[in-house]
């Protein structure tokens, strides 16, 4: 009876073990898939960075200082949403990062005149990097500037057709 008794303990340990390390293999599973958040620097200029550009994005590689959007003074919650859209739009094409610099600004009128959204935490970030102190941003100068993450769009390499997953886009919200 014993003997019995010792080798039911024995199959309760080996079950709970197997449950164990079967739960934490499906939480591994799980954090896995999870779409990771890469960083975008938004600066402030004192003045359009381009004559008629609301703002420019810079696609930098990360040893160069990552992305960088910058704005001019005059920036509202829109012109940054406008930012942000394009900067996804480029990550969904190009990958979350990019081996070679690019820099992009769109003129007044090119983009349409299509209304669209304001992103709901857009005027929060504004008013941060509105009080935030200036600071060096490479290749940039010192201006004020805050850094923000933005859902991966890519696999971080260069998105390869239609049906690739990086061409499915994370939404801002």
């Amino acid at each position: 009876m014993r003997r019995l008794a010792e080798s039911n303990r024995v199959v309760l340990i080996a079950f709970t073990i197997l449950a164990a390390a079967s739960g934490s293999a499906e939480a591994q599973r799980v954090d896995s898939g999870r779409k990771h958040r890469v960083p975008v620097t938004l600066a402030l200029a004192g003045h359009p960075p381009h004559a008629g550009t609301p703002y420019v994005l810079l696609r930098r590689p990360p040893s160069g200082g990552g992305d960088v959007i910058l704005l001019a003074d005059t920036a509202t919650a829109g012109t940054l949403s406008a930012a942000l859209r394009l900067l996804m739009v480029s990550r969904q094409l190009d990958g979350d990062s990019v081996a070679a610099p690019a820099t992009f600004r769109l003129r007044k009128g090119e983009a349409g005149e299509v209304p669209r959204p304001v992103v709901p935490w857009v005027p929060r970030v504004l008013a941060d990097l509105r009080a935030a102190e200036p600071k060096p941003v490479r290749g940039v100068g010192t201006v004020r500037a805050v850094q923000i993450w933005l859902p991966a769009q890519g696999d971080g390499h260069h998105a390869t057709g239609p049906g690739h997953p990086s061409r499915r886009p994370a939404r801002l919200r």
